[in-house]
């Protein structure tokens, strides 16, 4: 990781950059990220993964004209930072006299950086404090060495195979800390850093019995910051024990009757059908036509039960993010309310485009160009208890994994037609455990005839949290 000196430096060299572009008629926008990451796996009691990295980029973006330019760099010294924004500002010069030579451009407005007023909040170079998103130094927290990382690592495997004799190994595990530090600057104003310490728990466990094996999973995610112990003493046995029970469950699976089923979708496999949706309620897909919710805001476009929210500000989600790429203050967006499109997700170019609110989604990697992305997308808990979602409903056919996602979800339509596993229910109780069964549907259906939903959010899965949803009706492909 970039050493502190380095990163305490990029203030005064923007500014130094600030004053240059300036001078050439330009604005100009720095993004700056300095992460380590240690991840370690265990196989039989050893060790055999370590991997332990270390990023750090800067990217600028520049304004000439109202039309952009980008480049990025490794390098961290004036000279280096010097040649990026130089290549920043010629990419965007060169494209504002394509636009001035035959006046067909086809964006109505031009380009524009954040202004420092714009971004709400307090603007400051030291935005960790006042967001509770501390270094390791100012939070007090230990950071463990190589041996007790990978210690951790080995006695999660072995935690998970002492649970239930028939669990035989476990293939997939890991333990991961993330330290990252983030920062928006521009030649408009803004100044906004945090600095982030994460740590995931993932283990993959195999159940053998009679001639068959199924596998299941659990993980776990948490910030170590001011005013928290580290959870891995309470996170590590609920994740061994959850992913040992969920693959024991799925022992005697058989393959379900092709019909159509009441489905129960389990809040893990919903959150990962949403965060394939999340880029339908883009500002930018709606403009470039290829949301399938375009036209609808405003609009009833799914049943009652069904309300989204971007939580940008959920300490325990792993998008969670005080600023957004552009440097404008995050807050909560109501999506879909009571299954109303309330709102699209927006930066600043694509709120003034449309028209419509700032939403504060801007995204960017130091390498990348600006987009629109959520943090953390959640649909909204219910009211039900989750055993109560099954009672006196009948036959109910409850998925717990989805697989495929790569080839089964069109997202032209938001069709799916997905590789499930799960359960089947009847009279609150259930029958068997099911597998090698296919779910097809589209998310606009499944909107619709959301009956129920749970109390209990998942995980993060990709962008999104979910509970566990009640759908009337989907159709299965199996015997």
């Amino acid at each position: 990781m970039r050493d502190s000196s380095n990163w305490e430096t990029l203030p005064e060299r923007f500014a130094m950059l600030a004053e240059d572009a300036r001078a050439e008629g330009a604005d100009v926008e720095l993004v700056a990220e300095s992460k380590r990451e240690s991840l370690f796996a265990s196989h039989q009691g050893q060790i055999d993964r370590c991997e332990q990295s270390e990023v750090a980029r800067c990217g600028i973006r520049a304004i000439v004209d109202g039309r952009e330019g980008y480049s990025w760099t490794e390098a961290w010294d004036e000279s280096g930072l010097r040649q990026a924004c130089q290549l920043a500002i010629q990419q965007a010069r060169a494209i504002a006299r394509e636009q001035r030579h035959d006046g067909g451009w086809r964006d109505c407005e031009g380009i524009e950086l954040l202004s420092s007023s714009a971004a709400g909040g307090e603007d400051r170079s030291r935005t960790a404090s006042c967001d509770s998103i501390l270094s390791t130094a100012s939070c007090g927290t230990r950071e463990l060495n190589i041996q007790e990382m990978a210690s951790r690592a080995i006695e999660l495997e072995t935690s998970v195979l002492a649970m239930d004799s028939r669990i035989r190994k476990v293939p997939h595990n890991r333990y991961r800390d993330l330290r990252r530090s983030w920062g928006v600057w521009n030649s408009k104003g803004v100044a906004r850093e945090f600095h982030d310490h994460a740590v995931q728990l993932y283990a993959y466990a195999l159940a053998e019995e009679a001639g068959q094996a199924r596998m299941a999973g659990e993980t776990a995610f948490w910030r170590q910051i001011e005013g928290r112990s580290d959870r891995y003493s309470t996170e590590a046995p609920r994740v061994a024990r959850a992913a040992a029970e969920k693959a024991v469950a799925k022992l005697g699976a058989v393959t379900p009757p092709t019909g159509v089923y009441r489905v129960l979708i389990r809040g893990e496999a919903m959150a990962g059908l949403l965060s394939r949706a999340a880029q339908y309620f883009s500002a930018q897909a709606v403009h470039e036509r290829t949301s399938i919710f375009s036209g609808s805001l405003a609009c009833q476009i799914a049943c009652d039960e069904v309300s989204i929210y971007d939580e940008p500000l959920d300490l325990d989600a792993p998008g969670y993010r005080p600023f957004d790429a552009e440097g404008a203050t995050s807050q909560p967006t109501r999506v879909v309310r009571a299954g109303r499109l309330e709102s699209f997700l927006t930066n600043l170019t694509y709120a003034r485009r449309l028209g419509v609110p700032h939403t504060r989604h801007a995204a960017r990697s130091p390498d990348g160009v600006l987009e629109i992305a959520p943090s953390n997308l959640v649909w909204r808990a219910g009211n039900s208890e989750d055993s109560q979602l099954l009672k006196g409903q009948g036959e109910v056919l409850v998925i717990t994994d989805l697989a495929g996602f790569h080839s089964g979800f069109r997202q032209g339509s938001g069709e799916f037609s997905l590789q499930a596993e799960g359960e089947l229910w009847s009279g609150g109780e259930k029958q068997k455990s099911l597998c090698n069964f296919v779910v097809s549907g589209s998310i606009r259906e499944l909107f619709c005839r959301v009956v129920g939903t749970g109390q209990r959010l998942s995980p993060a899965v990709g962008l999104a949290r979910a509970p566990d949803v009640l759908v009337s009706d989907l159709s299965i492909a199996g015997a």
